[in-house]
């Protein structure tokens, strides 16, 4: 009878263990942007690029008692689905996104931030997101630089899964997003 209940207790340590272990994580990055149509572009050519200046590519860690290898990161990267969106917008501010060094004016989003970081020994743990994003825009005129910026905290009763992890990633960078595609002076200068 002791043997069958150490094996028992052995086997939910084991169990117990096992559950504190958080895997990593690959998110797709999905942001959204609506714009109302309209031509302010007029047409002009626009040369477009998004650049990732992040020292470290991971997002952050999920914590656990391997933190150091339970890390959010990104499914091939977050410029070329922050690039596509961005076309969307700018396409429908009516501007013709190209890809040439030779267009009337030449936008540079760099990624300078994209964090995921949870707090806390335990549940509910904070999870805090924040993106920092710089967009430098270039033309005969002159140089107009802005950035833009957007943070999150949710609480968590369980590590969040690729999905939740997904959900707040998206609705960051799409805040970020939105804030830049709707900065009136930006779109000025971009005109």
């Amino acid at each position: 009878m002791t043997k069958l209940r150490i094996l028992f207790s052995l086997f939910f340590i084991a169990l117990f263990l096992g559950a504190c272990a958080i895997s990593p994580q690959s998110i797709a990055l999905n942001p959204s942007v609506t714009v109302e149509k309209n031509n302010i572009g007029q047409g002009r050519s626009l040369n477009l690029s998004v650049v990732d200046k992040r020292p470290v590519k991971a997002l952050g860690s999920r914590g656990g008692i391997y933190s150091d290898t339970a890390l959010v990161t990104i499914a091939g990267g977050p410029e070329e689905p922050i690039r596509q969106e961005l076309i969307g917008a700018l396409s429908g501010y009516g501007f013709n996104v190209i890809d040439a060094a030779n267009a009337d004016v030449d936008l540079v989003i760099e990624i300078e931030t994209l964090g995921y970081q949870t707090q806390g020994d335990k549940y509910p743990l904070l999870v805090k997101n924040n993106i920092l994003l710089k967009a430098i825009c270039n033309k005969e005129s002159g140089e107009f630089v802005s950035r833009y910026s957007a943070n999150k905290e949710e609480e968590v009763l369980t590590p969040p899964t690729a999905n939740q992890n997904e959900r707040l990633i998206n609705g960051l960078v799409s805040k970020a997003l939105s804030a830049l595609i709707k900065d009136q002076k930006l779109l000025g200068f971009l005109q």
